[in-house]
């Protein structure tokens, strides 16, 4: 998956020119689903977008991630305060399923039972700090999205 950080004053109104959901009302903290859609609404793919408070996180899908990257750079045009930040390096661990919650656990302090669907904070998983875990899923089951700084990071969490 593409992990892409947008900041800027004006970010919330640039991801808003490039999907169809309306990520103002997101608090810190909060995600959405959305689509990518050209200027005449097109659908190219979609994508989650969490709120982190100072910036806007953004899933891309890997199969598609590098169309998606330069559609989103090709809105140079914009005429706004807007950085955007790829991270390649990040990696991410989709669990999915009816013991997602049960095997993720064991590995952080948070108590996993109040993070609602489409919630996202960051946090220490097994050692390795700077993991940002979003409750979310596209399975129908209930799942956790784990994007993990490294790739020794990834060896860390996969080895529990």
């Amino acid at each position: 998956m593409g992990q892409l950080r947008v900041y800027g004053k004006d970010r919330v109104r640039f991801m808003e020119s490039l999907t169809v959901g309306d990520l103002q009302i997101l608090k810190p903290g909060e995600g959405r689903l959305t689509l990518i859609t050209t200027p005449q609404s097109t659908i190219i793919d979609d994508t989650v977008i969490c709120n982190e408070g100072d910036h806007l996180y953004v899933v891309l899908n890997a199969s598609n991630t590098e169309k998606d990257m330069k559609h989103i750079v090709s809105r140079g045009d914009f005429d706004g305060d807007v950085s955007l930040e790829p991270h390649p390096e990040a990696s991410l661990i989709a669990l999915q399923g009816p013991k997602a919650m049960e095997v993720l656990q064991p590995m952080l302090a948070e108590d996993l039972t109040k993070v609602p669907f489409m919630v996202s904070f960051a946090t220490t998983v097994n050692g390795v700090p700077n993991v940002t875990v979003t409750r979310c899923g596209y399975t129908g089951e209930d799942g956790f999205e784990l994007s993990i700084p490294t790739s020794e990071g990834v060896n860390a969490i996969a080895e529990k």
